[in-house]
Order: structure tokens, then sequence, then C-alpha cells
């Protein structure tokens, strides 16, 4: 039965190539092709434009054509007849050429532009319900992705397609009658085998139904609905300003700038080329943020590009106009596709014929004025003064004309209303920080079954947030390594990733079977999701080690501090042993120092050098709360270069104590001779004495005995001076801790302990007001 999944998609495919075979008859009958022609056949500026107002007088027959087929014929019948009129009048057109000798030049050319009209005026009558049949064909859900990749896949044909017949036209000659008499049997033969293909997808819908609503109620229907209004406005604005300006396109090309056919082609191919990729870039763009942003984005584009061509003047050269037509074809096909996803989704199904005859009709109208009116206009531009003195041409002028419209639309198009549409200024944002081209590159090959092997290695190569919805899919991907690569991808995104994804990240947490629950911590860490906090810190009592060694490192990342004291109550429950350094170092990142002693603690139970090292750069770092990062690089500085740092850090540690520091030469003497623990017990008398404290101010013999005191034989504090709580106070305590370490576990790692001591007196406050200590003494 044709509902089913297999014929609606193998229908839409014979769709898709009858629209490649549609595109060479389209390069053979329309462009540079149909302009050559007009010059051989000397035609006037006014002739031209008549011409050119054709396409837009019979738009209105789209109503037409809409109502007789809905009350009298069969809909793909109806339209495959038309078409076969269409493609026969070139037929006709073909032997008017040859037999163009023969005919008087006024009788000949009244013909052509007959045969001519013929073919736009049974093009126009089957268009509204050629589109009524194609929104019945496609699923809603692939609207979108359906008007993209079909012009997508146009404009690849059209690429291949131009370049090939504009070198035809040059090797017969642009200029010999003889070569569009070709054109005109390939146009024929084309617009054949393209009607063949489109007669084999199905109609669920071909027979007439008569609607139960007359004409009348159902254009108020469509013009009562704003967003339809706006729409059809906004397309109308565009039409009349741009009609100025087009018919005039490829002949300005070709007779003033003096490209030849093949020049023109391949601009049209470098058009079809840029319009390729942005198809799949809008198409992307429009499933994600909405089709709003894509039109108001082209809109602004299509300005510039007309201003582009305001500055092609005379005499410019072939890479200028290469410019022009890369931005051209950026921006038509993202207008041209989303004009028809928004139109075929905001009609009415019962209008929906109609209105996108009332959408080419109206605004086919106002091209008719303008179009109508280009060649006289020209013709006045190009007899003025500021032609003559300038480097304008009259077809710059009339392109400055043709910029404005676009800037009007957007403005208007900003009122459309289009659900779940993001801010344009959002969409922009994330096109400048991201390489759209490798962007649409990328999501185009993870959109479609690739290899194992091939997703792996895009997943790496990519770095785009508009691969989201990609990305979430390969989280369950069936391959475990595409999994892996996915979370890997997310972890290195530069921009804030979206909802959507963080929260597929979030509950793959939950689900040890996929394997990645780890990674998928780290990367909600590394991007600072904060929304993540409960559901890391919940899988740190999982029982998994390695989940909870990723989830504490996240949370660290994150940085939020309101799960520091959950964390520093863990290094008090010897279940979390094998965690300890983990929630050390993530403390060091994340709380300030009123967690030293309990970090302390732990760093004195390590053995492993690493860790040890790992847990002292943290219990630093705690009092750096603004720079965090440095304590790092001046630990590693110390490990690749012995001593390179050492003596950089005690000397501004002394700086720091300033005139209150009494034993100078002895520090340096002790540390020369790589003393540490006798530096350091200078340090801490002066420091002391400086402080008020009753261990200072006395002789050095018998300041270090009452070190001594404080502590047992292991190392331990017996009791210790207390302060008022002031960062001072917890400096000075480690301090002393440090010097305890020193003094009873003497080993090649004291020299750190030391570098530790010496940051850690640069930390000192020289304001004796604000951080005098307590003298009660010892505890």
């Amino acid at each position: 039965m044709y509902k089913n999944q297999k014929n609606i998609h193998q229908s839409i495919n014979y769709i898709m190539i009858s629209t490649l075979i549609w595109s060479v008859f389209f390069v053979a009958t329309t462009g540079a092709t149909l302009s050559g022609l007009q010059i051989t056949l000397n035609l006037s500026n006014i002739q031209i434009g008549i011409m050119s107002s054709m396409l837009m007088l019979f738009l209105p027959l789209q109503i037409v054509g809409s109502l007789i087929q809905e009350k009298f014929f069969d809909r793909k019948n109806f339209c495959d007849g038309l078409l076969l009129v269409r493609y026969t009048s070139f037929l006709f057109i073909m032997i008017l050429l040859a037999n163009w000798s023969k005919v008087p030049e006024h009788t000949g050319i009244i013909i052509f532009i007959a045969l001519f009209g013929l073919s736009q005026a049974t093009a126009q009558l089957q268009v509204s319900p050629w589109f009524s049949w194609m929104g019945d064909l496609v699923p809603k859900r692939e609207n979108n992705n359906f008007w993209n990749k079909r012009g997508s896949y146009s404009q690849a044909s059209i690429l291949v397609s131009s370049i090939v017949i504009g070198l035809l036209i040059d090797h017969f000659g642009r200029k010999s009658i003889n070569t569009y008499i070709y054109m005109m049997l390939l146009a024929f033969i084309t617009g054949m085998i393209s009607l063949v293909l489109q007669h084999m997808a199905k109609d669920i819908k071909a027979k007439p139904e008569k609607s139960s609503i007359s004409l009348y109620k159902k254009i108020l229907l469509i013009w009562r609905d704003k967003r339809t209004k706006i729409l059809i406005s906004v397309a109308s604005i565009q039409s009349f300003f741009v009609f100025f300006c087009s018919p005039f396109i490829f002949i300005y090309l070709q007779q003033t700038l003096n490209f030849s056919m093949l020049e023109v082609q391949i601009l049209s191919a470098i058009g079809c080329t840029s319009a390729f990729l942005s198809g799949y870039l809008f198409k992307i763009i429009g499933n994600k943020y909405g089709r709003k942003p894509i039109l108001i984005i082209c809109y602004f584009l299509k300005f510039f590009e007309f201003m582009l061509w305001t500055t092609l003047f005379p005499g410019a050269t072939f890479p200028h106009a290469v410019i022009v037509f890369i931005l051209a074809g950026f921006v038509n096909i993202g207008i041209a596709n989303a004009h028809m996803s928004l139109l075929t989704s905001v009609a009415n199904t019962r209008t929906r014929s109609i209105a996108v005859a009332l959408f080419f009709s109206i605004s086919g109208l106002a091209g008719f004025v303008s179009s109508n009116f280009s060649g006289v206009l020209l013709n006045v531009f190009e007899s003025t003064n500021f032609v003559e003195v300038t480097r304008f041409s009259g077809f710059n002028i009339l392109a400055a004309i043709s910029s404005i419209g676009y800037i009007i639309s957007a403005f208007m198009f900003i009122k459309f209303k289009e659900p779940g549409s993001i801010a344009t200024t959002t969409v922009v944002r994330i096109l400048l920080t991201n390489n759209p081209i490798r962007s649409i590159v990328h999501a185009q090959i993870l959109s479609n079954p690739v290899p194992e092997k091939n997703r792996i290695s895009t997943l790496k190569k990519a770095t785009s947030n508009i691969i989201n919805q990609e990305l979430i899919d390969d989280l369950y991907n069936p391959s475990s390594r595409v999994r892996e690569s996915a979370v890997d991808n997310i972890s290195r995104m530069k921009t804030n990733i979206d909802i959507e994804v963080y929260e597929s990240l979030i509950k793959t947490l939950d689900i040890p079977s996929l394997g990645i629950q780890s990674e998928a911590a780290r990367a909600l860490g590394h991007q600072k999701v904060k929304e993540a906090i409960p559901e890391l810190y919940k899988h740190i009592y999982d029982g998994d080690t390695s989940l909870a060694f990723s989830c504490i490192y996240a949370l660290g990342l994150i940085g939020n501090k309101d799960v520091v004291e959950k964390l520093a109550g863990l290094l008090n429950n010897n279940k979390f042993a094998v965690l300890w350094p983990e929630i050390v170092e993530t403390l060091g990142k994340t709380a300030d120092y009123k967690c030293s002693e309990r970090m302390f603690h732990i760093y004195k139970k390590e053995y492993n050098w690493t860790l040890k090292k790992q847990e002292l750069i943290a219990i630093i770092r705690v009092f750096y709360e603004k720079r965090r990062e440095t304590i790092y690089s001046i630990f590693e500085k110390e490990t690749r270069k012995p001593a390179s740092i050492l003596d950089r850090q005690v000397k501004q540690a002394m700086n720091n104590i300033g005139n209150t520091l009494k034993h100078n030469n002895e520090i340096l003497h002790a540390l020369d001779h790589e003393n540490y623990l006798e530096s350091l017990e200078f340090f801490l008398m002066d420091i002391l004495e400086h402080y008020k404290h009753p261990l200072g101010a006395q002789k050095r013999t018998e300041q270090v005995a009452k070190f001594r005191e404080l502590f047992r034989p292991d190392g331990t504090l017996k009791s210790y001076p207390t302060f008022k709580i002031t960062i001072n106070a917890y400096i000075i305590t480690i301090l002393l801790y440090f010097w305890s370490e020193l003094k009873y576990v003497p080993n090649e790692f004291n020299r750190f302990t030391y570098l530790s001591c010496m940051l850690l007196i640069q930390k000192l406050q020289q304001d004796k007001k604000k951080h005098r200590a307590d003298t009660r003494g010892v505890v």
C-alpha cells in the first residue's frame, strides 16, 4: 500500500532524480543561455524586460491551475500534462530557430516571445497543485530536510550542467543561432526524461476533490493568517525591487564585461557550489534553530550581494564577479528553501494549494510591474549625465535600487513568529564561532550511515555545536568506540553545549552497560555543567571507583562551592580512602583555606610521591583562590629544572616579610647548604615575632625547643597555637605542620615541602591591625 514508508521514500527518490535531470533543462533554457539567445536575436532592452516580466505576469495562473485541478483533473496527470506542453514548446522554439532566416525578424520575435510565454504559462498552471502534491507526499517531520536536500541536489546538477553547457556554447559559437538550436533540443530531451521520472512517483490524493470552501473564503482565511501574510508581503517587496536589476544580470556580464559564455557558466557553477554547501548548512540550522533566523540572515546578506553588484563597474575583472556569485549562491538557496518550507508548513491543508498560488501570484505581480519597466528605466539611467561622468553604469544603479528591498523585508520579517526558533543574533554568534563549511561537511557525514572507522575519525575532527543531534544519536551508537568518541567530542566543545546535549549526557551516567559513564562524567566537568552536580555527587557512592574518580574530577572542573563541604566530609571516612587524593585535588580547585588542615592530614598519610605532590599543590592552591593555576606551573618548573624556581620564591618570601625579617643571612646560608629545616626555622622565628606570638622574640635554640614540644615523635601535633580565624592563622598553622614534616620525615621530597612554605609565606599579610595573632598561647 502507498502509505507504506518504503513506497513514500521511493516516490521521494523519483522526485529527487527528476529534479537532477530537470536542472539540465533549467540551465539550457534560462540564465546565461537565455541571455545569449536574446543577444543573438538582437532583442532590445525593452523586449528583454517584457520577456522577464512574463515570468511574473503568469504567476497568478497558479490560482487558476489550483481551482481547475481541484474540480476537474487528477492532480498528478494535470501536472504532468502541463509540463508536457511546456517541454514541447521548446521543441517548437527549436524549429523556429532552425527556420529563423526564413521568417521576418519582427514576426519571428513575436512568435519566439509567444512560445516562451506559453512555456511560462503552463509552468505556472501546474505549480500550485505540484506543491500541494509534495506537501502530501513528504512527511511533515522531513519537510525541512526535503526542500533543502532537493535544493542542494539541484544545485549540484546545475553546477555540472553549467560548465558543460558553457563549454558547448563556446565551442559551437555563442553568437551562432545553431548553438541555441542544440540547446533547445537538449532542453526538450531532458525535460521529457524528467517528466517520465516524476510520473513514476505516487499521489494518494490525485483525484479531484471539490472543496466545500469557496475561493473567496480560502483567500480570506489565508490573508487572516498573520504568518502567511508576512511571508507574502516580504516576498512581494523583494520581488518588486529585485526585478529592476535581475533581467539584465547575464546581459551585463556578456555585453558590458565581455565575459565568454564559459566564464558566465563557470560563475553560475561557482554560485551552485556555494548553494550546494549552504543547502546542507541551512538544513541543519533550520532543523535545530528554526527557519526564521535563516531568512533574516539571508536578507541582510542579499542586501550586501546587490551592493557588490552596484560596485561591479564596467571593466571589472572575473575575480570580482566570483565573489558576487559565491554570496549569491549562498543566500539564494537559503531564501528559496526556507520560504517553501515555511509556506507549506504554516498553511492549512485545506488552503495550502491556494496559499502557495497566492504567494507566487502576489509576489509575481509585484515583480511584473518592476520588470516591465526595468528596460525603460535602464535606458533612462544610461542616458543620464551621472553615468557619463562616473564609473557607474545604468545596471549598477538598478542593482543599488534592488538592494533596498531586502533591508525593508528583513525588518518586516522580524515580526514573523515561528515556534521553537532561536534569536537570529544567537545563530549568527554560533556561525561565527565555528567554521561553517567544515561544520557542513562533518554534519553531513555524521547524519548518514558511514563505517565505524570513518564515524570515529569524523567525531575526532568535528568541533561545531551544529552537529549536536548527531552527537546525541551517537551516545547510543551500537559501537562502544563511537560512543566514546562522541563523548570526547562533547568534552572538546569550545562553546557552551546545548541543554539537549548535556541532558543526554547526564542520562548516560545511569546506564552502566553503555560503558561511557566515566567519560561522560569528565565531559560534563570539562563543559562545567552545573546541572550535573547532584548526579555526579550521587555516583561517588555507587562503589564504582573509576566512576567515582571521574565524578570527583568533574566536580573540581565545575568549581561549584556547594559541594566543597560534602567532599571535605569524605576525608573523615576511611571507606573513601582510595578517593582521598582525588578529593584533595578537587578541593584544591574549589575550596578555600579553611579546608587546608583536613587536606594536610591526608597528605601526611600518603606514600606515593606522585600523589603526595598532587596533594601538596592542592593545599597551596586553597590559599591562592585567584591564582590557582599558577601553583601547578611553579611546581612543574621546579620538577623539570631543580632549584630553578626555588631561589626566586625564597627571595619573594623574604621581600614579603620586609623589614621585620632579621635573619636574612641565616636563611640564605641554610638554603645554600640545602638545609631546608633550618632555613624554615629562621623564617618562623621572624614571622611569629612579627605577629607578637609568645613563640617569637626568643633565641633560636629556645624557640626550636618550643616547636619540638608541640609535636609527638611521629610528627603529629599534640597541641598547636590558636589564632583569630584569618587566612594568616591558617598559613602559620600549616607552616608549623610543614616544619614537622621537614623535622621528622627527612627525604628527597623536602625540597617541594620547603617550596610550599615559601609560597605560603608570600601570602602572609603585613597589616598588623587586621591580622595580628591571638596571644593566648598554646592550647
